[in-house]
């Protein structure tokens, strides 16, 4: 069995069933087991997706890049954990009570006023590839606010959200951060 890494969170983080915790000090990995000899697909990539999604609401979560793997669970403290607990202590603290929204305008005639109002909430905003996509750094408690501020604009609208947006991925690092 190999160990599919999902996200870093706190070592107290509630997880839901069919994953568990790998822990090193405060921090945690959360891992699932998958066989050796079975491939992923779109349908385990929407898992893991969800999975992080509810996993926000309990507290922040540092996701891992979808198709990371550890042939040992020894090995997660050793190579994940402890070579950047400063780092990952860093992202928590920071995304602690905060979540990604996705805002898309659908309708051209929908301009970035209407964003506005989500954007008065956020912490940090940035462009998503494509027109009118954006995403918002929001406080959890936010969500709903922004929600239906942007009922009325014939906008989707995703959260919550891992923040994926707003952790630069450092060249080096192959877990995502």
């Amino acid at each position: 069995m190999r160990l599919r890494l999902h996200g870093v969170v706190r070592a107290a983080h509630p997880v839901p069933t069919g994953v568990r915790l790998v822990t090193w000090e405060d921090l945690a990995v959360v891992v699932s087991e998958v066989p050796d000899d079975r491939s992923l697909g779109v349908d385990d990539a929407m898992a893991h997706l969800q999975m992080l999604c509810g996993m926000v609401t309990n507290g922040p979560v540092v996701p891992l890049r979808f198709g990371t793997f550890a042939d040992d669970e020894a090995a997660i403290p050793v190579e994940v954990l402890k070579p950047s607990a400063t780092t990952l202590r860093g992202h928590l603290d920071r995304l602690d009570g905060l979540v990604e929204v996705h805002v898309y305008l659908r309708s051209p005639q929908w301009g970035e006023d209407a964003l506005a109002p989500v954007a008065a909430l956020a912490r940090e905003s940035v462009s998503l590839p494509g027109t009118a996509r954006r995403a918002f750094l929001l406080p959890l408690a936010d969500v709903e606010t922004a929600r239906a501020a942007v009922a009325g604009h014939a906008a989707e609208f995703v959260a919550p959200l891992p923040a994926y947006s707003f952790l630069a991925p450092a060249a080096a690092s192959r877990w995502g951060w």
